[in-house]
């Protein structure tokens, strides 16, 4: 037949069909059968599965992944994306369940309701299980996918089996693994009994056998009997991955290997195979077997994947390999002078870092690192962990300073979700006080070695300094144009080769631009250095951070170089004896501290005693002489050196009544006062609490005894103010009394904190005012807010728009953009209202309830959305409001209170 008549005869068949005023579901005639399986197949399954599978595609294709963490066998959209798809799955959703309902075989008038003449109605009910899977519905997806397996309608289908597979997933999405591995037993269970009846395994049976077979098969269906299809060989590769997907959530990795292995051997598209070889490649890289991961790694590379995941195969293979390295080393660095490869030069020398690291060149790794961190533009994990392992470097060869800096900056751009993110912060913040401290003995040492010069002598140096200082800054700023421009031509190059036209930001060359000169309007020219945000650095006159320990450089106060001078330099040393007081005190107090910390944090004793040290030679009167002398005592002590018994004789000899010589003439000393120090804390506890059950008469009386008893009492402070207080409650009038153990506060102890409560509480009372409110009170009856939470109510979404920033058409412009292309079928209106002088809404109306209302916000601040919004989500203030609500928000215009009622009724 020729094939034009074919598809007349085609369309007069469906034209037929459609016209037949006689296709109801209740008749089984073969022309209503066939009018119906046609409509049930192309209506619905056909062309909800189409729009399922381009919306999966081209969300795909646009996804950035995580490649530090393991791909997900098959993507599907996240929580945050899936109002994006939501319009699109609603229409396919709509389609089958139309289907589903018009062309049943049985209807509910059917007769025989066994039997399902339509038979693709089984199918457009397991569309439905899968949309709502994707949706991450999985209650309903469970509950649809158990219907098509569980029913007898379809116990002859083989979308049963497809149905279980299914179900195995939403089960293991739900972390139900005992009934994801029920339902992947059965499977299994059909999938041997298949391959038994196939091929060399099928099993023969004699001619008395095939006769009663064929009897039996006869009488089944006479009787409306049904056999189970049989599982269909193109579900295997299906099996095998949500097999290796149930091993990898359980973190059993080396189990998934072998279903992705044999999964890979069935899988025939070429895209989806080089996906399931890179995860393969990264369980063999988990699990520790790098020559394999280097494999499958570069069968990716080799593949025709999606760029983004060829580049990381290469990256990940050139990590894992352990032979072929100069051969792995050369394609690294071609591929750092491919154009395209711009953004992500700095995983490329990160590779080459961890290559040389490992190969033992560890001066030539910090290079590769710290190009790595330099070129990470926009890539702030990266960056980090390219800052991390130069602070692993540094601290394992005990720099601790360095170390510091780069764990500080690894924290400031690391996301804090970074698996050993804690850990980093932990060795940022347990170094900052040794930083600090090293930096401020460093600064103090040399302004004292400065101070301590002769006149002329200290006037030539710091003209020498004043010079050096300028040219340094001229050399920096100088460094610092030419890194500005170096990074604005990477990002130009980032816009080159993502080709024109692309909304998102650094592939934008006007946006991009715009974004540099804003950042340059905030922050000035900034050198590439760590901590750049900080406001409050001390500089140096020497840039290389090796040279702090010179006593001879000088620390520069916070003014900006263009206007220092040496009169300026001259009044930052300390030059009186008040000022070198004062430098001293800090000098000693940060040489103590550095040797606490790396005797009690780091265990660098060696260390701990040169600061120790350095306390007792300076020969300065100051309160930290003491524990110095002890805390060497101790170190020495531990070593077992006579030194120890030297430090014991000096603390007694010369400091024979402080408290640490009672320790060393008593060891119960400690013992027998903390024991003294809890009696004193439980008194003191029952003292207070008289108070505030106003048994006042028992507070003054206690008080009384501890201030002629017990003067060393810690708390003896404390004690002076509750008798004033419970004086000025017994006895409100009566000033003279009140004064008394206030003035005797103030006079034995004006420096401490009590003390200065004590002359603040005298102040008062010269103003004829009460220290104590008398002892009643009065309850704040609670306002109740005006607005009603109902989430039932329609919803309006508002976007609050300052009238100092002009013109709204630009916003309005680009929100009713955004819902042209997400809510196309919501007909959204939107609105500009002013509620205040300073104040315009844009409201966004109108969803039946709380929940599409919730669904609307989180698409708008989505990143998905920001090509298209922009930066209002970030830039503009947002929240919902029920229409009841937005009606009392304008007789009231309050905006304050409704937002502290939102803050505490929908954002809990």
């Amino acid at each position: 037949m020729p094939r034009s008549f074919g598809h007349i005869s085609l369309l007069i068949l469906i034209g037929t069909l459609l016209l037949l005023p006689s296709c109801s579901t209740e008749k089984d005639a073969a022309l209503n059968v066939g009018y119906h399986n046609m409509t049930a197949r192309y209506n619905g399954y056909f062309n909800a599965r189409v729009i399922m599978e381009e919306s999966l595609e081209s969300y795909r294709a646009a996804a950035n992944e995580d490649y530090t963490h393991i791909l997900p066998v098959d993507l599907y959209p996240t929580k945050e994306d899936i109002p994006m798809i939501q319009e699109k799955y609603e229409t396919a959703l709509e389609k089958c369940e139309k289907v589903i309902f018009r062309h049943s075989m049985p209807s509910s008038a059917t007769k025989n309701k066994d039997e399902e003449n339509c038979r693709w109605i089984d199918d457009n009910w397991f569309v439905i299980g899968v949309i709502h899977y994707i949706r991450q519905d999985y209650l309903k997806a469970e509950e649809v996918l158990k219907f098509v397996q569980e029913t007898h309608l379809y116990i002859d289908q083989e979308r049963v089996h497809e149905a279980r597979i299914w179900l195995a997933k939403t089960y293991i999405a739900m972390g139900n693994f005992p009934e994801a591995k029920r339902y992947l037993s059965f499977v299994e269970s059909d999938m041997q009994a298949a391959e038994s009846n196939t091929g060399k395994n099928k099993v023969k049976l004699s001619q008395r056998e095939k006769e009663r077979q064929k009897k039996q098969d006869k009488k089944d269906k006479k009787n409306g009997v049904k056999k189970k299809a049989p599982f269909p060989k193109e579900l295997k590769d299906d099996y095998e991955l949500t097999m290796a997907e149930f091993w990898i959530a359980q973190k059993d990795y080396k189990k998934a290997i072998e279903h992705l292995e044999k999964a890979i051997l069935l899988v025939k598209k070429k895209k989806r195979k080089a996906r399931y070889e890179f995860v393969l490649a990264q369980l063999y890289q988990i699990t520790g077997n790098g020559d394999q991961a280097a494999y499958y790694f570069n069968r990716v590379v080799h593949s025709n994947a999606k760029y983004d995941m060829r580049f990381q195969a290469q990256i990940n293979k050139a990590l894992n390999a352990t032979s072929g390295g100069e051969t792995i080393r050369k394609e690294l660095t071609k591929m750092l002078k491919d154009p395209k490869n711009e953004e992500f030069k700095d995983q490329i020398y990160y590779a080459l870092a961890e290559m040389e690291f490992k190969a033992g060149n560890k001066e030539q790794a910090i290079q590769y690192y710290s190009l790595s961190a330099f070129y990470s533009v926009k890539n702030d994990r990266q960056k980090g962990i390219s800052y991390m392992k130069l602070g692993d470097i540094y601290f394992n060869d005990l720099d601790y300073l360095k170390a510091q800096k780069y764990y500080d900056s690894c924290v400031q751009v690391l996301p804090e979700e970074y698996e050993g993110y804690d850990q980093v912060k932990g060795k940022a913040d347990g170094l900052s006080d040794l930083v600090f401290h090293y930096e401020t003995y460093v600064y103090e040492d040399s302004v004292q070695h400065i101070a301590a010069m002769s006149e002329s002598e200290r006037e030539k140096y710091l003209e020498k300094t004043l010079k050096q200082i300028k040219e340094d800054e001229k050399r920096r700023k100088e460094e610092e144009q030419r890194r500005l421009v170096d990074q604005q031509n990477r990002l130009k190059n980032s816009n080159t080769t993502a080709g024109s036209g692309s909304k998102w930001y650094f592939y934008n060359q006007k946006v991009s631009s715009n974004g540099f000169n804003e950042f340059r309007a905030l922050w000035g020219q900034r050198v590439l250095e760590d901590n750049w945000r900080r406001s409050n650095k001390t500089s140096y006159s020497s840039d290389d951070p090796d040279n702090q320990d010179n006593p001879d450089s000088v620390a520069v106060v916070t003014e900006t170089v263009d206007s220092l001078t040496v009169d300026v330099l001259r009044n930052s040393l300390p030059l009186t004896q008040s000022a070198l007081d004062s430098s001293n005190n800090r000098l000693i107090n940060s040489l103590y501290m550095l040797g606490i910390i790396y005797k009690e944090q780091l265990h660098e004793e060696n260390e701990a005693i040169k600061y120790f040290t350095r306390i007792t030679e300076h020969n300065i009167d100051h309160p930290k002489v003491l524990p110095a002398y002890y805390q060497l005592y101790l170190l020495f002590k531990k070593k077992g050196s006579s030194k120890a018994e030297e430090y014991k004789s000096k603390i007694l000899n010369d400091y024979g009544d402080s408290e640490i010589a009672m320790i060393l003439k008593d060891p119960e000393y400690l013992v027998k006062k903390q024991e003294k120090d809890k009696e004193d804390l439980n008194e003191y506890s029952q003292t207070l609490e008289d108070y505030r059950y106003h048994r006042y008469q028992n507070v003054i009386a206690k008080c009384n005894e501890i201030i002629a008893t017990d003067s060393a009492n810690e708390f003896i402070n404390k004690y002076y103010l509750l008798k004033a207080f419970s004086i000025g409650k017994t006895q409100p009038g009566n000033s003279n009394a009140i004064r008394s153990p206030l003035e005797e506060l103030y006079k034995s102890s004006p420096d401490s904190e009590e003390g200065l409560e004590a002359k603040m509480y005298l102040s008062k009372l010269d103003k004829g005012q009460p220290i104590v409110q008398s002892d009643s009170t009065n309850v704040n009856n609670q306002v109740q807010s005006p607005y009603i939470f109902d989430d039932k109510l329609e919803h309006y979404f508002i976007v609050v728009f300052p009238i100092s920033e002009g013109n709204s058409n630009a916003t309005k412009i680009k929100i009713a953009n955004f819902n042209k292309e997400f809510f196309r079928s919501k007909q959204l209106t939107i609105t500009d209202t002013q509620l205040d002088p300073n104040t315009q809404l844009l409201v966004i109306r109108v969803f039946p309830d709380l929940d599409q209302a919730n669904n609307y916000k989180m698409a708008f601040n989505s990143t998905t959305a920001r090509p298209t919004l922009g930066q209002i989500p970030t830039k503009f203030e947002s929240f919902l409001i029920n229409s009841k609500n937005f009606a009392k928000l304008f007789e009231l215009k309050d905006l304050k209170a409704y937002q502290d009622f939102y803050k505490e009724k929908y954002q809990q």
